[in-house]
């Protein structure tokens, strides 16, 4: 399980940028969803791999711009068809916000990345079916399906 306060299913927006398809934890994103090589989302995206990192996904590699969050912790996960990437799942962890709500933000081990992955793979083909046809009934129940992902990852905003 990986541990966060805040997370986004996202996919590729005409313009180039990313927007949320889904949200848990926040009513928005403030994060810089723009795919430029030196964020994290634009790592992720070009690479087609996971970044794992410190930091806030605010702020840009070098932790310039944004607010401050040096203790914070993020993990993107690419949504992939084959070698085509159409979206990303993003969550951040803040482990001061964690503590003042009683629950501790461990760093993400291996196996957790491991099995996150597998999830975000599993539903990638459903969610990518949905996207491409259209169709709303296919895209909620596409969404739907990340529930796995959503206990996988579980949030400590709910104290599980």
């Amino acid at each position: 399980r990986v541990g966060f306060d805040r997370g986004a299913v996202l996919i590729k927006a005409d313009g180039g940028r990313l927007v949320p398809l889904a949200l848990e934890g926040t009513a928005f994103v403030d994060w810089d969803t723009s795919l430029a090589a030196e964020t994290p989302l634009g790592r992720a995206w070009q690479h087609s791999e996971p970044t794992v990192g410190l930091g806030s996904l605010i702020e840009d590699a070098e932790g310039a711009g944004g607010r401050s969050s040096d203790d914070a912790r993020h993990v993107v996960l690419p949504l992939r068809m084959g070698d085509r990437t159409f979206g990303l799942v993003a969550v951040e962890s803040n482990p001061a916000l964690s503590s003042a709500r009683g629950v501790p933000a461990p760093p993400v081990e291996a196996a957790q990345l491991a099995a996150a992955v597998d999830v975000v793979n599993e539903a990638a083909l459903r969610l990518e079916t949905a996207l491409l046809f259209g169709g709303i009934g296919q895209l909620v129940k596409a969404v739907g399906d990340f529930q796995p992902l959503q206990v996988q990852l579980e949030t400590r905003r709910h104290g599980r």
